[in-house]
């Protein structure tokens, strides 16, 4: 059973909603931690006031992850939903029917959105949940059953050799076969 083209679009839209709703929430989560820092010299020592900032923005990677975490699963989401996307994991496959696509807004919503902003992160939450949960059963459903419709290109396109040839591949030029000799 295949789905519209329609459907598979609406889902690809909804899924980088939710990613930019991540983006959003990590950095709402961001400036509200800089509004908790005190920096009034009459309140603070120079120990204290260093302490609050290092307590919020800090490369140990504790305080980088917990700090900026919804933003980072975000930007990996919008990412994800690029045309030429850099990194192209072989188990993702379109962004609206991949299981892999699915299982990461589930992470994202449990990881990167629950605990943040209180109900602000809730709503993001269940949003990804939704979508995460809903690319998950459409893709099954696309597939009939299986993991990926679509290869990777880069398998496409190795030359098919057997055990007997070498495949002698120059530049500008088609590749060539030739059988091996065993001495």
């Amino acid at each position: 059973m295949l789905l519209s083209e329609k459907t598979l679009n609406f889902v690809s839209y909804a899924s980088i909603a939710g990613s930019i709703a991540s983006i959003l929430l990590g950095i709402s989560w961001v400036i509200y931690g800089f509004t908790t820092i005190v920096m009034a010299p009459q309140y603070c020592s120079f120990e204290r006031c260093n302490e609050q900032w290092r307590a919020w923005i800090s490369f140990a990677p504790e305080t980088f992850v917990d700090t900026f975490q919804p933003i980072i699963l975000g930007v990996i989401g919008v990412v994800y939903h690029l045309p030429s996307r850099p990194l192209k994991p072989a188990f993702m496959g379109p962004p609206s029917s991949s299981v892999g696509g699915g299982f990461f807004h589930i992470v994202m919503a449990l990881f990167g959105n629950l605990g943040y902003m209180y109900w602000v992160g809730i709503t993001v939450c269940t949003y990804n949940l939704l979508i995460g949960s809903i690319i998950v059963i459409l893709s099954i459903i696309q597939n009939e059953g299986g993991i990926s419709s679509t290869r990777p290109k880069d398998l496409d396109e190795i030359p098919e050799t057997s055990m007997n040839t070498i495949v002698d591949i120059t530049p500008n030029q088609a590749p060539v076969t030739q059988p091996v000799v065993a001495v």
